[in-house]
């Protein structure tokens, strides 16, 4: 593990976060990145987030997880293309609104 994904090779260690998404069911998920830089979001990620949205979607539930993995901003901020989602889901899961929430939003970036 040290020489395989050491250094810059940590990114291509693989792992399971699918499932920890999932065991979030049937709460609300929005699912947050940023392309730009490598921990934020890559494109495991994002497959990650399709594959846990599978749950939700079993369950006929799918409105309560989301995701929205954009680029073009500093880390660690989040930027007014994503404020809709965000506002959405607050919105919806906390003040009881009735919104739509059903966000699959990707860069073109990750889906190469």
């Amino acid at each position: 593990m040290r020489t395989t994904f050491s250094g810059d090779s940590v990114y291509r260690m693989p792992y399971d976060h699918h499932e920890l998404c999932a065991m979030i069911c049937p709460r609300a998920l929005l699912i947050l990145g940023n392309p730009d830089y490598k921990w934020l979001a890559d494109r495991s990620a994002w497959i990650s987030a399709q594959a846990a949205r599978q749950v939700w979607k079993h369950f006929g539930i799918e409105d309560r997880m989301g995701y929205s993995i954009v680029g073009g901003h500093p880390h660690c901020m989040l930027p007014e293309s994503q404020y809709p989602e965000v506002e959405a889901f607050i919105d919806k899961f906390l003040l009881g609104k009735n919104v739509m929430t059903n966000y699959e939003i990707v860069d073109k970036v990750i889906q190469k």
